[in-house]
């Protein structure tokens, strides 16, 4: 991320996210649930909008000069984490260099919102009604 002269907040697109990601963090985010990416693409986006307004409460102020990304993109396997639910996934990433948290938070929304939009068979579709039942 970087911010330009008049205080936009830029990131720079990656054409895989994947790219980001550990191997383990990938199975980990792939291990969520359908339910669990719609409600991580609805969370990461109220959380891209406070940490804009975080970002400039750290004391951090917009440079005069506009400043450039020091890379293009987050750097290759940069998310590296194990995580069972979306809270673990969530605190991982707001724990995250402030520099780079909010790409994260992009990449993680593009793999959720690929995932919350596969197709689900009818045997699969059955199993996640089940189980969301015992919970």
């Amino acid at each position: 991320m970087w911010v330009t002269g008049d205080g936009e907040f830029c990131t720079a697109a990656l054409p895989d996210a994947t790219t980001a990601m550990s191997a383990r963090f990938e199975r980990s985010l792939a291990a969520l649930s359908i339910a669990d990416h719609t409600e991580l693409i609805y969370t990461l986006m109220e959380r891209q909008e406070a940490f804009c307004e975080e970002f400039e409460a750290m004391g951090v102020t917009v440079p005069s000069e506009p400043t450039t990304p020091d890379e293009d993109a987050l750097p290759d396997a940069y998310l590296d984490a194990d995580f069972v639910s979306t809270g673990e996934l969530l605190g991982y990433l707001d724990q995250l260099d402030p520099r780079w948290r909010l790409d994260a938070f992009n990449a993680v929304e593009d793999f959720a919102w690929h995932h919350a939009s596969r197709p689900v068979g009818f045997r699969a579709g059955l199993r996640r009604l089940f189980s969301r039942n015992e919970r």
